[in-house]
């Protein structure tokens, strides 16, 4: 199966992933995602981890760096590569299951963003990705900007183009951050050009004028950039709170813009700043984040906002399905999805067809499922394990989903709770569950993967006999799991 980062090209001699987890199962998974693009090196505990990063950090293009670890654990890690300056150069991604008070440590600390376990293939690919792509471009940003200082004349020129380049850049960048599938930010700039060009709604508008706002809206969502993975890559509806959280990227995206001192030499920046923060604004005032109305919304950000709410409403996204040509008509028509510029409307519905025909030949971006066969999935369904889920979490690979399970029954994970139970060593016992909670979780054994999320839960909260209590519908789910892939043999 081809992967999304089969296009993606970096500098042969910074190309290193660094996967520092003491669980073979993660590293496994994260291997088999990026290891047809980078070169990946391992390591089993924060101490060896960090070793690797002082002998390897001119190779190094990211690493991902477990939080609970033998030896040394990942936020001792990150301090010690922040101490030594390594994140300015290298970026450093927290795995965790659990988002708290060591992850917020972990941000303050400089990690760049959170792959949440269990792993979700094509979030985690696009955020790393996406990150490293924004670390390549300032290196190749600050080496072409010292080149230029030697000619005055050439470096005004140089810069035009660099700039050009790191507007590109930045767009491939959003493409693989963003929940949406890859193509989102060219059918922006696709609709966003199509309405200026073939429509009265911002007449004197010249070839070159609207060719520079087409390229500004691609980055009408680069402050997605600052959300965190747990609500950007939520597949259901989010909650107030996470509401508000998501709808600063508008202000973020605009910062970002700000601190780009070099891109403000282009053209497409006059119109990327106000198109980043005010894509959300709607006629009648009630959008965000400054809740502008009517003429006060400028006509290139109304052209951007209703592009991105036709693309969402026509394509799939991770908490919903694409509607009906009809049914999004019908919603933009009616202010389902905020009011819109009357006189916009009557542009937007005037060239619709011809957008209708661009997504016509448009395929939902979707991962090969490769089905085990028949009979043994349902035998492994009927223990309490999701082997769609699991294929997805290791890209369609079913012969390597099959010997990660068959690994299973002898991951001592299980038998270290057991032990540590009967001694009643709780830390012993909250590090045996939470590492085998993480296991159960990227092998889509859902049902042992909830019981040992509550059981963390309590050991986490001092309640030594919930977490005991849980102990039997563990070992009954457990025993149903290894029962079953124990005949795969």
């Amino acid at each position: 199966m081809k992967q999304d980062t089969d296009s993606y090209k970096i500098p042969s001699e910074i190309n290193t992933i660094l996967i520092i987890d003491d669980d073979e199962f993660n590293r496994a998974i994260l291997n088999n995602l990026f290891s047809g693009s980078y070169a990946i090196m391992e390591a089993e505990n924060g101490k060896e981890g960090l070793e690797a990063v002082f002998q390897n950090r001119h190779r190094l293009c990211a690493i991902l760096l477990d939080v609970v670890m033998p030896e040394m654990s990942g936020l001792e890690v990150l301090r010690r590569l922040k101490e030594a300056d390594i994140l300015e150069r290298i970026p450093v991604f927290l795995i965790t299951s659990v988002v708290d008070t060591a992850i917020r440590q972990g941000y303050d600390l400089g990690a760049m963003d959170v792959i949440s376990k269990p792993i979700v293939p094509y979030l985690v690919l696009r955020r790393v990705n996406s990150v490293i792509e924004l670390f390549q471009v300032r290196r190749k940003l600050e080496h072409r900007v010292e080149d230029q200082e030697a000619e005055l004349l050439e470096k005004t020129r140089q810069i035009l183009e660099l700039n050009q380049g790191m507007i590109e850049s930045l767009s491939a960048a959003i493409e693989f951050r963003n929940e949406e599938s890859g193509g989102h930010v060219r059918r922006i700039h696709d609709i966003t050009a199509l309405l200026l060009s073939e429509t009265d709604f911002c007449p004197g508008l010249t070839d070159e004028e609207i060719e520079n706002i087409a390229l500004a809206s691609i980055m009408h969502d680069v402050g997605k950039i600052a959300i965190p993975d747990s609500i950007l890559g939520k597949p259901g509806k989010l909650t107030p709170e996470e509401f508000e959280i998501m709808k600063t990227h508008t202000i973020r995206g605009g910062e970002l813009l700000e601190h780009i001192t070099q891109l403000q030499h282009y053209g497409a920046y006059q119109y990327a700043y106000d198109i980043a923060r005010h894509h959300h604004e709607r006629w009648d005032g009630n959008g965000y984040p400054d809740r502008l109305k009517g003429g006060e919304i400028s006509p290139w950000a109304q052209v951007v906002s209703i592009a991105d709410v036709y693309d969402a409403l026509s394509c799939k996204r991770i908490y919903k399905d694409a509607f009906p040509r009809e049914t999004v008509l019908e919603m933009i028509r009616t202010g389902q999805c905020g009011t819109f510029n009357p006189r916009l409307l009557d542009c937007f519905f005037r060239v619709e067809p011809k957008l209708a025909a661009l997504y016509e030949k448009l395929k939902d971006e979707q991962y090969e499922e490769l089905t085990l066969d028949t009979s043994v999935r349902e035998k492994l369904e009927s223990a309490g394990i999701d082997v769609a889920g699991a294929l997805e979490r290791f890209m369609g690979n079913d012969a390597l989903l099959e010997r990660f399970l068959k690994k299973f029954p002898d991951d001592p994970n299980y038998g270290k709770l057991t032990a540590a139970i009967e001694n009643q060593d709780q830390e012993s016992a909250l590090t045996a569950a939470h590492t085998l909670k993480g296991v159960c979780g990227n092998l889509a054994m859902n049902q042992l993967f909830e019981l040992l999320s509550r059981q963390v839960a309590a050991f986490r909260a001092g309640d030594w006999q919930t977490a005991v209590d849980l102990m039997p519908p563990i070992s009954a789910a457990y025993r149903r799991i290894t029962g079953e892939i124990l005949t795969l043999k």
